[in-house]
């Protein structure tokens, strides 16, 4: 675990990929980092979640890309203007390192606890 000063975000390593916690130098964010270890805990069900989601909306075989989507980590508040209580999944398809897909998570309302995916997006690195 360390600080990226320059993007004041916390880098954790975590299954499958760093998660990226809003912070100060001293310490990440207390409920951020709670929401990231929350779903550290459940990665796998968070992960298909996403998949399941982008499967709605990205045809990556129109592309000829026949890989699966592999998680690349997740971000809890890395702009100072993010919700405490949102987060993003980082995928890649294809080994593609340099474009990364992102899908929001919010609260569901439903539960307590539970997130729902709610948009995508396409980054480059």
């Amino acid at each position: 675990m360390g600080y990226d000063d320059a993007r004041g975000v916390w880098e954790i390593g975590c299954v499958g990929g760093d998660f990226s916690v809003r912070g100060g130098p001293n310490a990440p964010d207390p409920f951020r980092l709670d929401l990231a270890w929350r779903v550290a805990a459940r990665i796998d069900a968070v992960l298909a979640e996403a998949k399941a989601y982008l499967a709605g909306q990205v045809a990556p075989g129109r592309h000829g890309v026949t890989a699966g989507w592999d998680l690349m980590g997740a971000e809890f508040g890395v702009e100072a203007s993010d919700s405490e209580d949102t987060f993003d999944v980082l995928l890649n398809i294809d080994g593609d390192w340099l474009t990364g897909w992102c899908v929001a998570f919010r609260p569901s309302g439903a539960r307590p606890h539970h997130y729902t995916p709610v948009r995508f997006s396409r980054r480059q690195w």
